[in-house]
């Protein structure tokens, strides 16, 4: 690192503007390539003040060790699942990311997918193209009269529902605990949950509490008729239970936009039967991009100049 600008090492791909705005302030060493510290060398570890990362690649104890002069690890987006906040936090190191700043882009994309998958779209194209009209010209399920079930009601979970429910589609959730009845019908079984809907969009966060949350009992319990939407994070469901049911015809279909092992599908999906999948990629707007851009670099400005990050991680929850 040439100038005397502090030091900012990014783990992530960024997009050209977020690393525009970061490099016209920052010196900004990128760690994207094999994100193991260990490879820099000491002169740029010492220098290194803030560690740009997402909940996905995280940030570990042993690196925290090998960046002595850290005060900020700030992740690019809402999540911060692989984040070891409370031994930063411990090491007087803030924590950060971008509550909100992609939400709607995020519910938008579910519901995209879920008509995707549901009306057939992709397979039904290249069918027009091949020239077989006719046999393609089925009746396909809707959103419309349809039952969404929501794994994780927070704030994506509510704007999911908010789109469902303007296609005519009735609402059922599970989350940590019932929320207000208007919210949609509460299932403090995750099975229950799947038997009861037609669609089920997984938008909870990611991490052990919630690894393969989504089962072959999950998934079994979804049926024949009913269609998987992931937009969280691919941990939340079993790989190969989901290639097994959509083989079997145990579900109608699924539609993701994270999966294990990203960014390499799992091998057990790659010729899974009715699967969409995009990647990576439903919280990416042009407006998200920027709002996640400015919460960065708020995060980053404000612990810098020695001041609480604006939109810090909240505080563990005790008991």
């Amino acid at each position: 690192m040439s100038s005397m600008n502090p030091a900012v090492l990014v783990l992530i791909p960024l997009s050209a503007p977020a690393l525009a705005s970061l490099s016209a302030r920052y010196d900004t060493d990128d760690g994207t390539q094999s994100r193991d510290i260990s490879l820099l060398n000491e002169e740029t570890r010492r220098a290194v003040v803030a560690l740009v990362t997402n909940g996905t690649t995280g940030c570990t104890p042993p690196m925290l060790a090998q960046l002595p002069a850290l005060k900020v690890v700030s992740a690019y987006g809402a999540g911060y699942e692989n984040v070891c906040v409370e031994d930063a936090r411990a090491a007087g190191i803030q924590v950060a990311h971008a509550p909100g700043a992609n939400g709607a882009t995020v519910a938008d994309h579910a519901i995209a997918l879920a008509l995707a998958s549901a009306r057939d779209i992709c397979e039904r194209n290249a069918a027009v193209r091949a020239g077989r009209w006719d046999e393609v010209r089925s009746a396909r399920p809707t959103l419309g009269g349809s039952v969404v079930g929501i794994i994780g009601m927070g704030r994506i979970g509510r704007m999911v529902a908010d789109r469902a429910r303007a296609f005519g589609a009735a609402i059922a959730y599970h989350d940590a605990a019932a929320q207000d009845a208007s919210v949609g019908a509460f299932h403090q079984d995750v099975a229950e949950l799947a038997a009861a809907s037609d669609f089920l969009f997984i938008t909870c966060p990611g991490g052990a509490a919630t690894y393969h949350l989504v089962d072959a009992k999950v998934l079994a319990a979804l049926g024949r008729d009913g269609f998987l939407v992931n937009v969280s994070r691919g941990t939340v469901v079993d790989s190969a239970s989901l290639a097994a049911a959509l083989v079997s015809n145990a579900i109608a279909g699924a539609a993701i936009d994270v999966f294990e092992e990203e960014p390499r599908l799992p091998a057990c999906l790659l010729e899974a039967p009715r699967l969409i999948v995009t990647p990576h990629m439903a919280g990416r707007s042009p407006a998200s991009v920027r709002r996640q851009t400015e919460m960065l670099m708020a995060n980053i400005d404000a612990a810098l100049a020695g001041q609480a990050c604006p939109h810090a991680v909240p505080e563990a929850k005790k008991g």
